[in-house]
């Protein structure tokens, strides 16, 4: 079943926070929004821009060759204004955009996905650039390693895949996150194991691993 029931154990819900990097220094409204599997959005204090849910066929359950009982989008980001999201399917890598979001590209047209659909990753998180014209996303191969694909200004800084051997990591990757440093902008890939670790990186990156928490620093 993948990565499915680990996600279902860890939360019901994508809990997204209307904090935006550099270009948002001027965005003062609380709140945050909840993402659900079908692609429902659940705005709290943060402006409701309609959610995926109210096209089933956006994010169904148990698509084609994969076992997803709780539905297909597992995650979502903010525009840096807060006026708008995107919303990430799975399963085909397809990026859904509402209010003022706009597509910088999505997955789903990329190279890991003109296979059978039992080869797809998993598109598990998607992270927003800080100048809020572009994106991270998250994938887990068939590899276990997270893979990250960047769109527009989202600049490549590694994944899993081309430095997790060199850092004797372990475990699976469930989400990831930006931040600036002194260097530029940066990513975290947390990860899920039995033993915790957390390893920083030339590039202001960490990976974590723990049996019960989720963490970067």
């Amino acid at each position: 079943m993948r990565l499915g029931i680990l996600l279902a154990l860890i939360s019901t819900f994508v809990f997204i926070t209307v904090i935006g990097g550099p270009a948002s220094a001027t965005v003062s409204r609380p709140g945050y929004w909840l993402e659900a599997g079908d692609g429902g959005v659940f705005a709290y204090g943060a402006p409701f821009e309609a959610s995926a849910a109210w096209d089933a066929t956006r994010c169904p359950a148990d698509p084609p060759a994969r076992s997803m009982p709780d539905e297909s989008c597992w995650s979502m980001a903010s525009t840096s204004d807060v006026d708008g999201y995107w919303i990430l399917n799975s399963y085909s890598g397809v990026i859904y955009t509402y209010g003022d979001a706009v597509s910088y590209g999505q997955p789903g047209d990329t190279p890991p996905y003109l296979g059978g659909a039992d080869t797809w990753p998993d598109a598990i998180g998607i992270v927003a650039a800080p100048s809020g014209r572009g994106y991270w996303v998250l994938e887990l191969g068939l590899s276990g390693l997270g893979s990250v694909q960047r769109f527009a200004d989202a600049v490549n800084y590694g994944d899993e895949t081309t430095g997790a051997h060199g850092m004797g990591h372990v475990g699976r990757p469930v989400a990831m996150a930006a931040h600036p440093t002194a260097r530029g902008t940066g990513s975290s890939i947390p990860t899920v194991e039995s033993s915790a670790s957390v390893t920083p990186s030339s590039t202001g990156r960490w990976a974590a691993t723990h049996s019960t928490r989720l963490w970067s620093e």
